[in-house]
């Protein structure tokens, strides 16, 4: 009977070991690839949301009703139909403008939205968030985002998002 010499099981043994090794390294690889793209897609869905519920109401308001201080929040108000008479223009032909609404980052990577005295949460791991007013285009604002998070390979994910807002109304 023939069979296999110890160094021929010992050398198989090392070729499968390195095999093992390389397999479950790539296997890693993948897996943290995957992680980080998750948390990628993540932030990118909460600087959207920000951004899309940001500009929808920026977009009704008016240059002079507009304070930036500092470049992380900002107060605007919107026409509104104050006098419940179902027009947002008043009997002298004047846009009713609403309270104040403000956008700002909080101390807990978040943006708020306060209006009325009440506060609500926009989007989550927002490290930095900046409103400016575009120079020459007075009726511009620009909002620039960058949220960023650990994932759990304890990997730093950025992303950033910007927008430019016309506001309608002079």
């Amino acid at each position: 009977m023939k069979g296999f010499t110890l160094v021929e099981v010992l050398a198989a043994s090392v070729i499968l070991a390195v095999l093992m090794v390389a397999l479950f390294l790539v296997l890693g690889l993948g897996q943290r690839s995957w992680i980080r793209g998750d948390v990628n897609i993540q932030l990118q869905q909460e600087i959207s949301r920000a951004l899309v519920v940001m500009a929808r109401e920026l977009k009704e308001t008016a240059p002079k009703k507009v304070s930036i201080s500092p470049s992380d929040t900002i107060k605007f108000n919107i026409p509104q139909d104050l006098n419940g008479d179902g027009s947002v223009i008043d009997s002298v032909g004047a846009i009713e403008w609403s309270p104040d609404i403000t956008y700002s980052l909080n101390g807990s990577n978040q943006i708020t939205r306060t209006f009325n005295g009440a506060t609500s949460i926009i989007a989550n791991n927002i490290s930095a968030l900046q409103f400016a007013l575009v120079l020459n285009e007075d009726s511009v604002v620009r909002i620039d985002i960058t949220a960023s998070k650990i994932s759990n390979a304890g990997q730093l994910v950025q992303d950033n998002g910007e927008t430019i807002v016309k506001m309608r109304n002079e």
